[in-house]
């Protein structure tokens, strides 16, 4: 009796579609408020810092802007100091950062932020 059930088991699940997504071949749908991969704005950030300072985590710490990059706040320039970079295997996905921005210069897309083993993996102004 206990084989009679397996095979009509067996019958039914090779009709029916599979129940795995081929990621990364098909997308797999993600919710819309999803936290993801952080999104740095350079033409935004000021580098201000407040991203850095509000993080629980210490995912961000600011480094020296070589550059100088000059940006537009509150209708006049200034040369930007420093900028934030983010440690992605600290980070928490908390978005207090972008909270915190006032600029609007940080966001959390819903894209997937990728896994890594290597401490290296950053992610800077860009």
């Amino acid at each position: 009796m206990a084989l009679g059930v397996i095979v009509k088991e067996l019958f039914e699940s090779l009709a029916k579609k599979p129940a795995t997504i081929k990621y990364p071949f098909e997308k797999v749908p993600v919710a819309e408020r999803f936290r993801g991969r952080i999104h740095f704005d350079s033409k935004k950030c000021i580098g201000c810092s407040k991203c850095s300072i509000v993080c629980p985590a210490k995912a961000i710490e600011m480094v020296p802007d070589e550059k100088h990059t000059e940006v537009d706040f509150a209708g006049r320039k200034m040369a930007r100091q420093r900028i934030p970079r983010c440690d992605l295997l600290v980070c928490i996905r908390c978005e207090l950062c972008a909270e915190a921005c006032p600029t609007k210069a940080i966001e959390l897309t819903n894209k997937f932020s990728g896994c890594s083993g290597k401490r290296e993996m950053f992610v800077t102004v860009e």
